[in-house]
C-alpha cells in the first residue's frame, strides 16, 4: 500500500535527556476519553490472521486506565516470522498522561520502560536507563482522540519521543466488528508510520502499521465492547 511507503527513522534521547512537546490549547480533561470498555483486533496479512490486539479501557479511583496486549506474528521472508510482543498500561490523570508501564519484545529485542509524570515531566527509564519528557504527550497506542492532531508520540514500546505530521484523508465506510461503520482515515508519517481510523465518537477502530521488511499489517476490529 503506498501510504506506507516512507521508512521509519528513530529520535534518540541520551540517558537523562529531555524531549518536550507542547500542550495544545484544544487539549482538556473533559470528553477526551473513550467509552469504558473494550475493543479487540485481529491482525491481518492480507487474508491470513498473524496475531490479535486488544485495548481495555477503565476508570479508576478517578483515573482513566488503558490496558494494551499486542501479540503479532509479522511475516518475513522465507516463511519466518519477526514476533511482536505488547503489554503496556497507561494512567491519565486530570487529562495527562502520568504513568506508563510496559514490556515489549519486538524481535531480538525487548524493552522495558516505566514512567511517571513528576516536576511536569514523565519521568523514568527505558531498559534501566533514565529518561524524561515534557509537554502533553500521547502515546503511539492512538487510541486517544488527540492523536490526529500533535506532533510527536511517547512510544509505547521504547519510551522515545518521536515527531510526526499527521494528514487527514476523508471519511468512508469501513467493517467494525462485522458491520459497516462511518469512519475518517488519517495517515501519521516521520517517526511514526501508521495509518489510523476512528468512528463518530473517536473510538480508534482501524489500524494499519507496516512490517519489519514491507508490507502491512491491518488490525481490524472483530469486537467492540462499550459500555
Amino acid at each position: 500500500m503506498a501510504w506506507l511507503a516512507t521508512r521509519r527513522g528513530v529520535l534518540n534521547l541520551a540517558a537523562g535527556g529531555f524531549a518536550g512537546l507542547a500542550l495544545p490549547g484544544w487539549a482538556s480533561a473533559v470528553g477526551l476519553f473513550p467509552a469504558v470498555g473494550r475493543t479487540d483486533f485481529l491482525a491481518l496479512d492480507g487474508e491470513s490472521a498473524v496475531g490479535r490486539h486488544s485495548l481495555v479501557y477503565r476508570r479508576e479511583a478517578g483515573d482513566f486506565v488503558v490496558r494494551v496486549d499486542s501479540e503479532i506474528d509479522f511475516p518475513l521472508s522465507g516463511g519466518q516470522t519477526h514476533a511482536f510482543r505488547h503489554h503496556s498500561e497507561e494512567i491519565w490523570r486530570d487529562g495527562w498522561l502520568h504513568d506508563l508501564v510496559s514490556d515489549s519484545i519486538d524481535g531480538p529485542q525487548r524493552w522495558q520502560v516505566r514512567a511517571e509524570r513528576a516536576e511536569g515531566a514523565l519521568r523514568g527509564f527505558r531498559n534501566g536507563l533514565a529518561f524524561a519528557a515534557s509537554g502533553f504527550l500521547v502515546t503511539t497506542a492512538l487510541w486517544h482522540r488527540d492523536s490526529r492532531f500533535v506532533d510527536g508520540f511517547i512510544d509505547s514500546v521504547d519510551g522515545r519521543v518521536k515527531l510526526t505530521r499527521v494528514y487527514p484523508r476523508g471519511k468512508g465506510s469501513i467493517k467494525v466488528a462485522g458491520r459497516q461503520r462511518l469512519a475518517t482515515h488519517y495517515s501519521i508519517v516521520g517517526e511514526v508510520l501508521r495509518e489510523a481510523w476512528y468512528d463518530e465518537t473517536l473510538r480508534l477502530v482501524r489500524l494499519a502499521l507496516p512490517g519489519p521488511e514491507g508490507g502491512t499489517v491491518v488490525l481490524e476490529t472483530s469486537a467492540l465492547d462499550p459500555p
